[in-house]
Parts: C-alpha cells; sequence; structure tokens
C-alpha cells in the first residue's frame, strides 16, 4: 500500500459527467483543494439535464463547464463522450502547464484526457466513489459493459494513484492488483440538513 504521493501547489480537477447526487461531493472536494493548494483549475462536467446549474465555490476560480450531451443509441453515445473527453483534454492542454497534479473526480472511463495527460508527464489521481463492476452491471447493454469496463480498468493501469475511502475495498472492489497505487481517504463529509432519518433517499 502507498502511502505517500507528490506534493504540489497546483491542481487540476476534471469531473465526469455528473448528476444531482455528485455535486456536493464535488463541492467538498474543492473546498479541500482549495485549502491545500495555490492555484486550480476545474473541469465541471454536467450531464445536459443540469446544464444551468451553478456550482457553489468554484465561481471565483478559473474553471470550465461541460455539458455532456449522451445519445440514445450506442453510436451516439460513443460520439458524444468522444467530443465531451475531447473538450476536457483541450482544457488540460490549455491550462496543464501550471498544474502539477490532476484529480479525476469519480473517473468514468475518461481516457482521452488520462492519455493526454500521461503525455505531459502529470501526476493524475483517480477518485472512485463505488464498485466497478457492480456500476457497470446497472448501465446500457452488453457492449456498454464490457467497453466501459475495459476503459476504466485501462484507466487504472495508467494512473498514479486511487483514491478510494477503506482499505477494506481494496478486496471488496477487485483492486488487489492496483495495491501499491492505493491511498486512504480517511475522512467523509455528511450533510445532515440532507441526510437525515425522515428524509427519503433517491
Amino acid at each position: 500500500m502507498n502511502n505517500t504521493h507528490p506534493v504540489s501547489n497546483t491542481i487540476g480537477v476534471i469531473s465526469c459527467p455528473m448528476v444531482n447526487a455528485n455535486i456536493q461531493p464535488f463541492v467538498n472536494l474543492i473546498k479541500i483543494c482549495d485549502k491545500n493548494a495555490d492555484g486550480i483549475f476545474v473541469i465541471i462536467t454536467l450531464d445536459r439535464k443540469l446544464s444551468n446549474i451553478i456550482i457553489p465555490n468554484v465561481k471565483t476560480n478559473k474553471h470550465a463547464k461541460i455539458i455532456h450531451k449522451s445519445g440514445k443509441s450506442i453510436f451516439f453515445r460513443i460520439i458524444g463522450y468522444f467530443l465531451t473527453q475531447l473538450k476536457m483534454s483541450y482544457y488540460i492542454l490549455f491550462f496543464s502547464k501550471s498544474k502539477k497534479i490532476w484529480i479525476f473526480y469519480l473517473d468514468n472511463y475518461l481516457l482521452l484526457p488520462m492519455l493526454v495527460l500521461k503525455i505531459l508527464k502529470k501526476n493524475t489521481f483517480i477518485i472512485l466513489g463505488g464498485y466497478l463492476e457492480k456500476e457497470i452491471e446497472f448501465h446500457g447493454n452488453y457492449l456498454d459493459k464490457l467497453s466501459n469496463l475495459f476503459l476504466a480498468k485501462l484507466n487504472f493501469y495508467l494512473c498514479d494513484y486511487i483514491v478510494i475511502y477503506s482499505i477494506r475495498l481494496v478486496s471488496l472492489w477487485n483492486l488487489t492488483k492496483y495495491r501499491n497505487k492505493i491511498l486512504i481517504a480517511h475522512e467523509h463529509f455528511l450533510d445532515f440538513n440532507t441526510f437525515t432519518v425522515t428524509t427519503p433517499y433517491y
């Protein structure tokens, strides 16, 4: 298990195409990065349904917002993801000179941005929010599952570090082969105004 990581005062953060449930944890991550970095650039990627949402705490930082458009067919989904990742890669190239570390928030098979960063010799972190195989079971058809699993595991191979929130998840999420890249984030944020015993979870 790797307990050390490179030190840098400049950070880039790139999100997967987020839905509403991803927003608050993303905001918490930005707050942490803001406190620990002299410079930060954020690439916010949102599902088309959330195109008008304003992400708090990043409006004063340097950031770019990308609206991800996903089609109904496999072909248009592939085109949509390619165009989204092309835009991400453009912003990475434009702002990467001073950013030594790039954090992938809930990596969603973002292979093209990862390849660009590795070519630029940047340090890359992937923050995982769930068990990959279980997530893929609930999305898409068989072809989607195979392609997404392949892309995600390729990103695991390419990245420098994988961040999870418990050491028990290394074996539970089949990450043993990457254990030398694993970092454990022990602290968690809970919004008790949202998560209460009387508030149903959707």
